[in-house]
């Protein structure tokens, strides 16, 4: 039965819920609790106490005594009585804390993209902090990330309830460098081991919950993070939403510590389109770089890692010369590695040039990169106890070998990490991925 409408303006609805009656609330809408106490992702809000839904976002609300709620609800929004076995809310918080009840210290959410992972995720720290542990939580889905920007793992410590991963600030993070896993395995299960063990060694948690990517298909993209998860001793796994995935984790993780749980995903749900994840993206870059301020650097006194131009051996000037002769371009910079020849042009070259220039370099595949395409590429800079910290390249100055980059780090800069993600002014991605971005 639908409880609420759409509008052009705000509206308030004032929803009286009967003890063990529940609702779905999708956003964008604020609920206030003016008499009672309910049951949100396994935290519970009591008379006076008030929770946001934004407009990604659905949940599932419990009376757990008669109650009554003020809702303040958005064009979009809605509230929603499911039908009979519709809302898994009880299911989830059942199996959750029956992981817990068996001393299991630990936890990952695995499933497809939008199947409620980082909602279940949500749920076992809300479950955890009720049972006094202190609680730490691990976001690996570089694609969609919520605790920090897109192409870092990131970590933090829950302080009080919440209601999505995104009210979390990181406490420290890892640049993947990429928002797919997909060729960057290696880099997200590091970043994953290392977040884990560092919340156990340097944070002291109790209980540890960790939130992965949605590429699940074929065996690399599971074994890839069960690896990870079995390296950093990640106790129990909970499939989300796809039968044929949780029988394919439980023959390979079945049999390690609290085994693996089954969890369906809410027959109601927000499907977030890909439109829809790159506004969120976007509204995570900005959140952490906007701001930021200019930092001048030169790459001669800091450690590169992540650019294919900046790894090889420099062409010398007579050489840049030849291949800008090929080109018909000027050439700024340009290096060349064992498979690969890099060169910075200040334009892109017409005709069959490129074909002449790979003919001459047939051992090296070619990679050209214009002059403006440097701005805009996402990076992290290294402090100097190795830790990480997102940065924007405003620009590079071959001339003089010095980048200029904005970072809301302020310290001393020992290294730089380049990715293949490139944004323009409205921190919107733009671009195809590409192996030698720079």
């Amino acid at each position: 039965m639908s409880l609420g409408r759409e509008c052009e303006g705000v509206i308030t609805t004032l929803l009286h819920l009967a003890e063990g009656r529940l609702v779905r609330v999708s956003g964008p809408l604020t609920v206030s609790v003016v008499d009672g106490q309910v049951l949100v992702l396994g935290a519970i809000f009591s008379r006076g106490s008030s929770f946001h839904v934004d407009e990604f976002k659905s949940y599932g609300v419990k009376a757990l005594v008669d109650s009554s709620l003020k809702i303040y609800m958005s064009p979009g929004a809605s509230v929603e009585e499911p039908q009979s076995g519709e809302e898994p809310l009880d299911l989830w918080v059942s199996r959750i804390d029956d992981v817990m009840r068996r001393g299991c210290s630990s936890l990952a959410v695995m499933g497809p993209t939008d199947a409620g992972k980082s909602s279940v995720a949500a749920l076992a720290a809300n479950r955890a902090l009720l049972r006094g542990l202190r609680t730490g939580v691990v976001d690996a889905d570089i694609g969609q990330a919520d605790i920090g920007p897109p192409a870092f793992v990131s970590a933090s410590i829950v302080e009080k309830p919440i209601l999505s991963l995104r009210e979390l600030r990181p406490l420290y993070q890892r640049f993947v460098g990429s928002i797919s896993p997909q060729r960057f395995e290696r880099r997200v299960a590091a970043a994953l081991v290392e977040s884990v063990l560092r919340l156990r060694a340097e944070e002291g948690v109790d209980f540890i919950v960790v939130d992965t990517d949605g590429w699940v298909q074929g065996v690399n993209a599971v074994e890839y993070k069960l690896e990870a998860l079995r390296l950093s001793g990640i106790e129990s796994i909970v499939v989300m939403g796809d039968r044929e995935l949780y029988r394919l984790v439980d023959r390979m993780y079945g049999r390690y510590g609290c085994g693996v749980v089954y969890l369906p995903s809410p027959a109601q749900r927000r499907i977030r389109d890909r439109g829809a994840r790159r506004i969120l993206r976007s509204r995570q870059y900005r959140a952490v770089l906007s701001g930021s301020r200019p930092r001048r650097i030169s790459m001669s006194d800091v450690s590169v890692q992540g650019s294919c131009l900046f790894a090889g051996t420099p062409l010398t000037p007579m050489e840049l010369q030849e291949i800008g002769r090929i080109l018909g371009v000027k050439v700024l910079a340009a290096s060349v590695t064992g498979d690969a020849l890099v060169a910075v042009v200040a334009e892109k070259p017409r005709g069959n040039s490129v074909a002449r220039l790979e003919s001459l370099y047939e051992r090296q595949q070619v990679y050209l990169v214009e002059k403006g395409s440097v701005k805009g590429v996402l990076a992290a800079v290294v402090d100097e106890r190795g830790r990480e910290h997102p940065a924007l390249v405003d620009d590079i100055d071959f001339a003089t070998n010095t980048i200029t980059l904005y970072t809301p780090f302020e310290g001393e800069v020992r290294g730089i990490v380049f990715g293949n993600v490139r944004l323009n002014e409205d921190y919107v991605e733009v671009g195809r991925p590409s192996r030698c971005l720079l």
